[in-house]
């Protein structure tokens, strides 16, 4: 089984695929080479499990090994910290 440790997290964002905010979430994640399951919330299931958790339909949400990230310059901030992108040699 999987460990979703803070150098291999469990990442679920919470998206529309119309919202703006949303696919500029999805491609840094992307572009970082984090692995994360998409939860579209046209899908009644997934609006509906975003609400009972965070008690809103805000998007974009990035659940985090479980805990909701909802605000979207604390997911960037939180994808800037944790990514798994080579770095530059100096």
């Amino acid at each position: 089984m999987t460990n979703f440790s803070s150098d291999n997290p469990l990442l679920e964002l919470y998206y529309l695929e119309s919202d703006e905010s949303c696919l500029k979430m999805i491609k840094v994640l992307s572009e970082k080479n984090l692995k994360f399951v998409r939860k579209d919330i046209t899908n009644l299931i997934h609006l509906q499990k975003l609400q009972l958790i965070t008690g809103s339909r805000k998007i974009p949400c990035l659940f985090v090994n479980g805990n909701p990230i909802s605000d979207v310059n604390e997911i960037l901030c939180w994808i800037n910290e944790n990514d798994n992108c080579p770095r530059p040699l100096s």
